[in-house]
């Protein structure tokens, strides 16, 4: 019986480490998700931005 109850302990203390490893894995890929989605819009208004700035430079020498 103190066989069966220890082994259910450990059971249980096992099921709560993976309930918060699984919990804390979830919200690590979830900061990595919204990171490289931050990061790729930031890219993106970098590229927009350049861009503009590029042509606003070729409109200007045109002008000159």
């Amino acid at each position: 019986m103190t066989l069966r109850s220890s082994q259910w302990l450990n059971n249980a203390n096992n099921d709560v480490k993976n309930f918060w490893t699984r919990l804390f894995i979830k919200k690590f890929a979830l900061t990595i998700k919204f990171n490289v989605k931050t990061l790729s819009e930031l890219h993106h208004q970098f590229q927009s931005n350049k861009l503009r700035t590029l042509l606003r430079g070729k409109v200007n020498a045109r002008r000159i």
